[in-house]
């Protein structure tokens, strides 16, 4: 049985048992690759693992191999899609929503760090950011731009964004994940947020996380009832709440 020798597979010789060099063609090189996977495996595993009678399938995995790259660029540009119809919908109704919530997404990737966050959650994190406020799509524009400070009857019909949120992104699949953390963004330390008046530690860490980061974006951008503050006075305002809010 000829033998495969060094040098990279593209240009590796075969030699034969009298030791005279031949230009291996694509055929012999799968026979000596199907020979040395029968010496060092199971035979019958290998021959129910590849296609065909003496070589292995290469070309055929390939071509697998290459359709589902391209299913998953696919799917990775559908999303892509489906995000950007998402914000663009709710930015008609809120001009700065992308821009706010790309800021979001940002401090809080520094935070988690900070925090420990698990780095294997941060890409849900940053869905969380970006679609936080999805569930205004279902409210009134005039709820959205009202230009002070809400009273209290349709501020309770804002409050419902969180759970409107939570309801759209769980018929999205692959932002399904970060549903939980959309309905939980607005909860308080002390129990007094919404909807579920969740408490302390009950509060999943990446709500509690955009929480402050929302916090920190529209203390330091202006509001039409007050002028952007500093960071640092950001900073000392968010720390002055601290186990309320």
């Amino acid at each position: 049985m000829p033998r495969i020798t060094g040098g990279s597979l593209g240009s590796r010789k075969l030699r034969s048992p009298k030791g005279t060099n031949v230009r291996p063609t694509p055929g012999r090189v799968k026979e000596s690759l199907f020979s040395i996977l029968m010496s060092r495996l199971d035979g019958a595993a290998v021959l129910d693992l590849f296609a065909g009678t003496g070589a292995i399938g290469f070309e055929a995995a390939s071509r697998g191999a290459a359709r589902v790259v391209a299913v998953e660029g696919q799917l990775a540009g559908l999303q892509e899609e489906t995000s950007n119809a998402l914000l663009a919908s709710l930015e008609l109704r809120e001009p700065d929503t992308r821009i706010h919530s790309a800021r979001l997404a940002a401090y809080a990737n520094c935070l988690a760090k900070v925090v420990n966050y698990p780095e294997s959650l941060l890409p849900l994190l940053r869905d969380a950011c970006i679609f936080h406020d999805i569930g205004k799509l279902e409210l009134p524009a005039d709820l959205l731009n009202y230009p002070g400070v809400l009273p209290a009857s349709p501020l309770e019909a804002l409050r419902c964004h969180t759970w409107i949120g939570e309801r759209i992104l769980n018929n999205i699949t692959f932002l399904r994940p970060a549903a939980r953390l959309v309905r939980h963004h607005h909860e308080r330390w002390d129990g007094s947020g919404y909807p579920d008046k969740l408490a302390g530690e009950n509060i999943p860490l990446g709500s509690r996380i955009l929480s402050i980061v929302d916090t920190l974006d529209a203390i330091t951008n202006d509001r039409p009832y007050r002028p952007a503050q500093s960071f640092p006075e950001a900073v000392l305002e968010i720390a002055k709440w601290t186990r309320r809010q």
